[in-house]
Formats: structure tokens, sequence, C-alpha cells
């Protein structure tokens, strides 16, 4: 007859204990969410089972302390952080962060912020390594407007809109930032937008038009398709760290640019 030993013993009542509690969660004096969790999630885990806006406001804390002001000031122009989303990379959190300038005015802008966040054994956001203003936003201090792709580069790619109004002219810029394990890199900043037609009333006609990426090749190419007044496309290639606009083989560059304000 063989014989287990005490510690085998212990061993397999402890694990017949934490498969009993986790088929009935409620035996064990607990709800079955706190349980799974602290038994199957790693700290990064279960902070990622938390709704979006508590993510945030937990990374906001850890980049400006709890209970302080959610703000960055360069000496001349002080930002005010408050929406924003936390990006799960493959190499740690970033929060991305929404800022508008305090003294809002024709000449500021708002932000974007961008901010590398690590996962301590606690399960606490901890802060890396920010860039406040690492993408500028539109006039009267105005954050831009963003989104994330995933089919531009070999990490998350930020899209960001931003622009404003000057005499009736609208105008809109895009910028396109990859968050790479290293820093925030900018990868390209053109024209995407224009709209007279706020102005049209002092020459009588007016223009719009509106750019939209398509037709995405990761790390290699992407176009830019402009629909409005007239429609066209422009070509984008990567050059190194950047993309740049070319022309096809029948066209200048300024046949198919954007009007600017």
């Amino acid at each position: 007859m063989r014989f287990r030993s005490p510690q085998t013993g212990l061993a397999a009542l402890a694990c017949g204990a934490i498969l009993l509690a986790l088929a009935n969660p409620l035996a064990a004096g607990r709800p079955s969410s706190s349980l799974a969790s602290a038994i199957l999630w790693p700290p990064e885990g279960r902070l990622r089972m938390l709704a979006p806006k508590q993510q945030v406001a937990l990374a906001l804390d850890a980049v400006f302390g709890a209970g302080k002001p959610r703000q960055w000031s360069d000496g001349e122009v002080t930002l005010v952080f408050g929406e924003g989303q936390v990006v799960w990379t493959g190499f740690g959190p970033v929060l991305v962060a929404k800022a508008k300038d305090r003294d809002a005015s024709p000449t500021g802008s708002g932000a974007l912020g961008l901010f590398y966040l690590r996962v301590d054994r606690q399960g606490t956001f901890r802060l890396s390594a920010q860039w406040p203003d690492a993408v500028a936003g539109s006039i009267m201090g105005v954050a831009p407007e963003w989104n994330l792709r995933h089919d531009l580069a070999e990490h998350p790619v930020i899209e960001a809109r931003a622009g404003g109004v000057w005499q009736g002219y609208a105008c809109s810029t895009t910028t396109l930032v990859e968050l790479t394990p290293s820093g925030p890199r900018q990868r390209a900043t053109f024209p995407s937008a224009y709209d007279s037609s706020a102005a049209a009333t002092r020459n009588g006609d007016h223009a719009h038009y509106n750019g939209t990426i398509t037709h995405a090749v990761r790390n290699l190419s992407f176009d830019l398709r402009i629909t409005g007044t007239n429609s066209f496309t422009q070509h984008f290639l990567r050059r190194g760290e950047t993309y740049i606009r070319v022309p096809e083989a029948y066209e200048t560059l300024e046949e198919s640019a954007l009007p600017t304000c």
C-alpha cells in the first residue's frame, strides 16, 4: 500500500477547497467575481476587468496624484486633463487623455497627453513616462478628436484631428502617432479637411472637402480618400520613420492638393 506524505495531502485539500469555492462562491463567503479574479487573474488582469471610466480615473490618479488637480504646465501654458482612455498595448498600458488650455484663446490650443504606465504587484497603475502635450489640439484651447488604429504600423497608432476656423475658413489637420515601447513617434501630419461655407457670402461660392484614410498596408502605405466639392485620392508611402505624400505618375502634388487656411 502506498501512503501520501502530509504535505501532499494538504496540497490536495487546498486545491479541493479552491475548486469548491469556485463552484460554489456563496459558500466561501464572498462574491464569485472577486474570488475568481483573486485566484485566476494577475494584478493587470484585475485592472483590465474594470469599466473604462474606472481605469481612466485610476490612471489619472497615478499621473497627477489622488485628489490633486489634473493639470500640467510648461510655464506658459496650463493644460487641464479630463476625458481619456487606457490603451492596453503589448508593452503595457498607455493613458491617452484629452486636455484643454486653461486660458483658452484664439491663439491657444488644447492637446492630447500620452502617459506610459506600468502595473505593480498590488494591481495599481504607476507612471513610467509622460508626454503631456504630445499632440497639438484645436484653437480656443480645445483638445483634438482621436481614434485608435491597428492597420498602419507595428504598434497602435493614434489618428488625431485638430483645427479651427479663421475668417470663415475651417481647416483640419490629421496627425498620426505610433505608440512604440520606447515612446510615441509621430509618423505623419497632413491637411485632411477644408470648408469655406462660412465665408461664402464674400465671394458667392464655397468649397468643402473631407479626407478619410483607406487602403492601409501596415508599415508601408495608405491612401487619403478626399470627397466633397471634388473627389480625389492622395497617396502616402513610408520612408524611414515617417509617411510622405507621393504623386501618381500622371499628376503633381499640387494637382491633388487640399486647400488650407
